[in-house]
């Protein structure tokens, strides 16, 4: 009696099974590979923060993944709670950029202040 054809049928069918699974999820590109890589970086921000930082953090659904939405912003009105209306997503024109990397401010600007006779006053006007 020989071993082969046993050998075969305990090894050689998990194997051969097992390599067709594999062979099939490594063709897989997995969630948001049709994003490009900025907003699937981005989005993976937002996500990661809303579930850590956010206020509402145990209120966020947890059925709405990072690559789920094509935009930041659809994403965040998405894991938003529905009494938050302060919580926004600015697009970015490059302003907000050149002012970190560059020290270079964009646009104009104002601050107020109160005098000692509680008026509030104009304190800075910057071009």
């Amino acid at each position: 009696m020989s071993l082969l054809p046993h050998f075969s049928r305990v090894i050689g069918l998990p194997l051969i099974a097992s390599l067709g699974l594999f062979g099939c999820l490594q063709n897989d590109p997995g969630p948001g590979a049709n994003l490009p890589e900025e907003i699937r970086t981005i989005n993976q921000y937002v996500h990661d923060q809303m579930n850590d930082s956010y206020l509402w953090a145990e209120q966020v659904p947890q059925n709405v993944g990072p690559f789920d939405q094509p935009d930041p912003g659809l994403l965040l009105a998405a894991l938003r709670n529905p009494i938050d209306r302060w919580s926004d997503i600015n697009k970015d024109n490059g302003a907000y950029r050149l002012r970190l990397t560059q020290a270079q401010e964009a646009g104009h600007g104002f601050f107020f202040a109160v005098d000692q006779a509680q008026n509030l006053r104009i304190a800075l006007v910057y071009p």
